[in-house]
């Protein structure tokens, strides 16, 4: 008896300083944590931190990790070497760095506080690049996992610098210790405003050691890295003069000749709507894929049923044509059943991938319609290095940071990126211009890695590591560089000339689309007499030639007409429109095929956008002293 009471009093004792070890001498009433967030990723942290002294204390400490090991949800981690700076505290403090670390002390050695105070702690979390290659994203720890005290009446504010329309869908929490992921719905509320606010509340009180964590997925360059080191009068000349050399190369490479529109009341002979498309457009997107079903449709292959709520293809034969990208569509949309709902493509993985591979093919059109000489290796290479120099003077502009071109020292680091880069492409030209050996090209292609680390890389990093923070933004610059862009890049888009055969072409599918916009309804009415089918046989056409929300109001208005036998249900332009945008969401890549990745939650959990409670940036924790 006496063994028990003695364990029970060791295990008493145990469970006391076990409890003990997370008493800490205050407990936090409230934390309102403000973050800005800048272009280049730089936070301006503002917290306001209601504290209760149980016992008599100098005041707290701020614990702020620095060096940080990012863990995202998709399994993957990367470093974070952030810096803080712009410290304002509305107490005596003094700041202690370490490797990984800054800590603020902050209270009076000679003074001792208890119950209710106040804190309000301001300063720059600077996390530099971003760190993903397929996009960007805000991972920050709103509330770190390093309190030992519990913490009551969270609120927080995040401002992002500009809008994104599907935040909301990007947009994830986790709540909880260390490594947690998402939250539970009912301890967060959080709301959106104009696509880049989100204010919200923790509805319950976080024990020791228990954060809140944030992470937002962005779009590729959402953040902007800190680059400047040109002269601003030198990006004007140097901005106007690849301009001016893009818009030579198409003045006299990519200038396509006049075409003669020839009238046509028929779409062209033997071609579907999606050749056409291409063969009008330059290029085949999702667009040929929706108007290559609606052409096989109306040739009698399937048949599309809209119930009100959602659409379905009906398979009604076997193709057996010759087209090869036909032939691949209806094997697509049909490989597993005679019936399709959208819904089924949308989440098929294998329709959108065998979409691509249609698109690629019909692409190939482009060979035979646009002049090979104007579209040349070494033409497209020079219109790059204008577009390239452009976006290099409109980073310039975006950064926070310059660095003079003339007149310093450590100017004399650009020739070496300049020559460098001289030289290899000097190299790259000649292999492009002759037939060598493929042991000639790996030699080459050893000396260009080789040149290029030596002459450009090593330099360029010497130069980035000198440039000093600016303040000022000159937006005239900004706004002048994205005007001359848009003109390079329509030099760009352009370049491919048309040739003969696709002059020719265009003409005919131009004559053609000028007749649907302008035809008078007494002539449709005779074409439709003439023919009964004509309207179902020139819908997928107008709709690749953007035309058919013009079009389809017109044949309604006759008489004569009568909506596609393929179209089970009430065709309007309303419907039309909702068909087609559902078939081109379902052939594109998207969250719910997995062409693009998104973690979620799940278990009445909220997304946690692949974060984890505390290992973003930022957070940390503290204690009272």
């Amino acid at each position: 008896m006496k063994k028990i009471a003695l364990l029970f009093i060791v295990f008493f004792i145990n469970t006391l300083f076990s409890l003990c070890a997370f008493a800490e001498n205050f407990y936090i009433t409230s934390y309102d944590v403000d973050l800005t967030v800048h272009k280049n990723k730089d936070v301006d942290v503002i917290e306001n931190v209601g504290v209760y002294f149980t016992r008599p204390s100098h005041g707290i400490y701020r614990n702020i990790p620095t060096k940080v090991n990012l863990h995202y949800g998709e399994g993957g981690r990367s470093f974070l070497n952030a810096r803080i700076s712009n410290v304002q505290i509305n107490e005596p403090f003094l700041i202690q760095k370490d490797i990984s670390s800054t800590v603020f002390k902050i209270g009076d050695a000679s003074k001792l506080v208890s119950g209710p105070k106040q804190y309000q702690i301001k300063y720059k979390y600077s996390m530099g690049k971003d760190l993903l290659r397929a996009g960007d994203d805000f991972y920050f720890n709103i509330i770190g996992t390093k309190w030992d005290t519990t913490i009551d009446n969270i609120k927080f504010k995040i401002t992002l610098p500009l809008p994104y329309s599907n935040l909301r869908n990007t947009t994830g929490f986790s709540i909880g210790g260390l490594d947690s992921s998402g939250y539970n719905i009912k301890d967060l509320n959080y709301f959106i405003e104009n696509n880049k606010i989100i204010t919200g509340r923790v509805n319950r009180v976080l024990e020791p050691l228990e954060g809140l964590t944030v992470r937002i997925l962005l779009p590729n360059n959402y953040f902007v890295p800190d680059v400047k080191f040109l002269d601003k009068d030198f990006i004007y000349v140097l901005v106007s003069v690849l301009t001016l050399i893009a818009f030579i190369m198409w003045f006299i490479f990519g200038r396509d000749e006049k075409v003669i529109p020839v009238v046509n009341f028929y779409p062209p002979k033997n071609r579907n709507s999606a050749e056409v498309g291409v063969e009008y457009k330059g290029v085949a997107s999702q667009k040929e894929i929706v108007s290559l079903i609606m052409y096989l449709a109306n040739k009698g292959y399937l048949e599309i049923e809209d119930d009100g709520v959602s659409y379905s293809l009906h398979k009604l034969k076997d193709y057996d044509g010759k087209n090869s990208c036909e032939r691949r569509l209806m094997s697509v949309l049909f490989k597993t059943s005679d019936i399709v709902t959208a819904e089924d493509l949308q989440f098929s993985r294998s329709f959108y991938r065998n979409c691509e591979s249609i698109i690629a093919s019909l692409n190939n059109i482009r060979k035979f319609i646009f002049d090979k000489n104007a579209n040349s290796p070494e033409k497209m290479v020079l219109l790059f290095i204008c577009i390239l120099g452009i976006l290099l003077s409109i980073l310039y502009v975006l950064g926070d940071y310059s660095f003079s071109l003339f007149f310093s020292p450590d100017a004399f680091l650009l020739l070496f990126p300049i020559v460098g880069a001289f030289v290899v492409f000097s190299v790259v030209y000649g292999m492009m211009k002759s037939n060598e050996s493929g042991a000639a090209k790996i030699s080459k292609g050893i000396f260009i890695t080789i040149w290029g680390s030596m002459f450009m890389g090593i330099p360029t990093l010497i130069i980035l590591t000198k440039i000093y923070n600016s303040v000022i933004e000159n937006i005239p610059i900004l706004i002048y560089s994205f005007v001359c862009i848009i003109v390079s890049i329509f030099c760009l888009i352009n370049m491919p000339k048309r040739n003969k055969q696709g002059r020719i072409l265009l003409g005919h599918i131009e004559g053609f689309k000028k007749f649907l916009e302008v035809a008078e309804k007494r002539r449709l009415e005779s074409l439709i007499a003439e023919n009964r089918n004509y309207a179902s046989d020139i819908l997928p056409f107008a709709y690749v030639l953007d035309i058919s929300d013009k079009i389809l109001p017109v044949l309604e208005s006759l008489s004569l007409y009568t909506q596609p036998n393929w179209y089970k249900g009430r065709m309007s332009g309303r419907t039309f429109s909702t068909f087609v945008s559902t078939m081109e969401k379902a052939a594109a890549p998207s969250v719910e095929n997995g062409g693009i990745s998104r973690s979620s939650g799940s278990g009445g959990r909220g997304f946690s956008g692949g974060g984890f409670s505390g290992r973003g940036g930022g957070g940390g924790g503290g204690g009272s002293w």
